[in-house]
């Protein structure tokens, strides 16, 4: 949804629908709460056309490393939506052989890589040559969301990771 100052709508884009995902500067998001949202990062219109033009209701097309499932579009739009203000930069994406979108970004002192599903999001980091996971359920909602990533971006810039959980194989 989208609030304005004449009302909530709802916002509908190139093939198919999807909640809040509009930020002209001058209006806020609203996700759940009363609380207005920062801005998007200036990258984010182009990243949302590049997935919204890579999305497919076919089948057939769906997964095969070029073309995104529409769910996962549609999940990978909420993604940078509710965040693209803390991650590191522009990142660089792709979809995988299984339909998940692979969103890598290069941070001062590391990368994350992002694999969004419409089931669950996937958060990896090397910040000092240490490997960190992330697992975010959209259950979890954009506060949950929101709170990984800005730890995580915070240690791509700083190398500070030392609060962070790491997971080691």
């Amino acid at each position: 949804m989208l609030a304005t100052a004449n009302g909530t709508v709802s916002a509908r884009t190139r093939e198919f629908e999807y909640n809040g995902l509009l930020n002209n500067g001058t209006s806020y998001l609203i996700w759940g709460s009363n609380e207005p949202r920062p801005p998007g990062a200036s990258w984010f219109r182009l990243v949302e056309r590049r997935i919204s033009e890579s999305s497919t209701q076919d089948p057939n097309l769906a997964g095969n490393g070029h073309w995104l499932p529409q769910a996962t579009a549609i999940a990978a739009l909420k993604f940078f939506e509710a965040a693209s203000d803390l991650l590191p930069g522009e990142p660089y994406i792709y979809g995988s052989p299984l339909g998940d979108l692979v969103a890598e970004f290069d941070g001062e002192k590391g990368t994350l890589t992002s694999v969004i599903g419409p089931n669950v999001t996937l958060l990896y980091a090397i910040i000092g040559g240490i490997p960190i996971k992330r697992t975010v359920h959209p259950e979890g909602g954009e506060r949950e969301l929101r709170s990984e990533l800005k730890e995580l971006s915070e240690s791509l810039c700083t190398g500070k990771y030392g609060t962070l959980e790491t997971e080691h194989r």
